[in-house]
């Protein structure tokens, strides 16, 4: 196994889809490599559904400076985990964006569900 295939399969093996083979190769190859090994370690001690779970005080600043280092260094490791908080960042963009009605409305939507909706948020 190459280092950049263990790179690949480190976040299969975390999330259990390796085969038991697969999951041998990578444990041996860390266990050689220690930059491997490295990555492993630092994978096993922030998993990705962690990320997740504290993706807002991260992003917001509200983590220590020793778990924010573990923070970019999981972002830094995981090419999932940086494609999720680019899909999150722009998401939230796209938020703020329509909240401030700063987005055109389709031509498709028709006229009466337009004035529907402006009708419901008069009732409130």
């Amino acid at each position: 196994m190459t280092c950049k295939q263990c790179e690949v399969d480190v976040h299969e093996y975390l999330r259990g889809t390796l085969s038991a083979a697969a999951r041998a190769e990578v444990e041996r190859h860390a266990a050689e490599c220690s930059a491997c090994g490295d990555l492993l370690r630092r994978c096993q001690e922030l998993t990705c559904k962690d990320f997740v779970e504290f993706l807002n005080d991260y992003l917001d600043g509200d983590l220590d400076g020793q778990r924010h280092s573990v923070f970019d260094q999981h972002l830094s490791d995981c090419p999932d985990c940086r494609a999720y908080v680019a899909s999150y960042r722009r998401t939230m963009e796209l938020s703020v964006t329509a909240l401030r009605g700063e987005l055109a409305v389709p031509e498709e939507i028709p006229e009466r569900l337009l004035q529907a909706i402006h009708d419901s948020r008069k009732q409130r």
